[in-house]
């Protein structure tokens, strides 16, 4: 089986900053936990390339996350301390790696198949694992398998009642006032 995500990870103010910045790029959330997600989709990528003017890699390995991304995660950790992670994976081989930026300013350098470095930034952006979980699982890592998952694994909202007259004379006429 394969894991192959790479996205930012935020609380809703640094999330909404980071994706105005990346022409309202679309972010979802798993859980109703407070943390989003905005996943580094070829638009993204492409986005901030043309923002920023380079696609280098921050780190050699580091997977699918360009020095343009880095240079607005920056930007936009003013909002709240950003976290951008990635998995590649498959069978049980792959590698991993993540890096966090708090107040504009790069707390975890890019770090790449470090176990554990991806629960370490989680750490850092404030993510607190709930037992027997660790923070990867905790904020539903585990069950997204690929960038396309983050989309489909979104609770959907419930769809609001219908609308209720608020009069007996709305129920007979359709509205309570009229017009002459």
């Amino acid at each position: 089986m394969s894991h192959s995500v790479s996205v930012f990870i935020a609380g809703e103010p640094a999330i909404r900053k980071l994706s105005a910045a990346l022409g309202n790029a679309p972010f979802h959330h798993i859980r109703n936990d407070g943390w989003f997600f905005l996943p580094v989709t070829d638009e993204v990528f492409d986005l901030a390339t043309s923002l920023k003017g380079d696609s280098d890699p921050v780190r050699d390995g580091y997977y699918r996350f360009s020095k343009s991304l880095a240079l607005i995660a920056g930007e936009s950790s003013h909002a709240g301390p950003i976290a951008h992670v990635f998995t590649d994976y498959f069978g049980g081989e792959g590698t991993q790696g993540a890096t966090v930026w708090k107040a504009g300013t790069q707390q975890l350098q890019p770090d790449v198949n470090r176990l554990g470095a991806i629960n370490a930034a989680l750490r850092s952006i404030g993510v607190t694992a709930v037992a027997p979980m660790d923070e990867f699982d905790t904020i539903g890592l585990g069950g997204v398998r690929s960038n396309d998952d983050f989309e489909a694994s979104a609770p959907k909202p419930a769809p609001a009642p219908p609308a209720r007259p608020r009069s007996w004379i709305e129920r007979l006429f359709g509205s309570s006032t009229r017009k002459a």
